[in-house]
């Protein structure tokens, strides 16, 4: 086996932050929909049902980045022994980029190509 780029300190320390935003995002799910339920008990006025309308469109384009965001997680720590290198060509993926956000599963030149083409 290669030797890692990464220390297995730094290894473990990703997998955590990766492990604490899953669960900051289940947990933020959580209270809102808590919020949700205590809010459809109230009977609002025209001008408090758009508002409404505006702040669930908005809890909408949230929950689907929060989604993707789940999705990337649980990609990475599926896939965590190969954590770092690039599931598209097994580059190094680089530790700034990481430390940017340790969901990253591509390189930048990958992602890069992955972006013309949905394009």
């Amino acid at each position: 086996m290669l030797d890692h780029y990464l220390t297995d300190e730094q290894i473990e320390s990703f997998r955590l932050k990766l492990i604490e935003k899953r669960d900051g995002i289940i947990n933020a799910r959580r209270l809102a929909s808590q919020d949700i339920s205590m809010e459809g008990m109230k009977a609002p006025d025209p001008v408090d049902r758009a508002t409404q309308q505006e702040q669930e469109d908005g809890r909408m384009a949230l929950e689907r980045k929060d989604d993707k965001t789940l999705e990337e997680i649980a990609f990475a720590l599926k896939n965590f022994e190969d954590f770092g290198y690039c599931h598209e060509c097994g580059e190094e993926i680089g530790y700034e980029r990481l430390v940017y956000n340790p969901a990253f599963t591509m390189c930048v030149d990958c992602k890069t190509i992955e972006e013309k083409k949905v394009r």
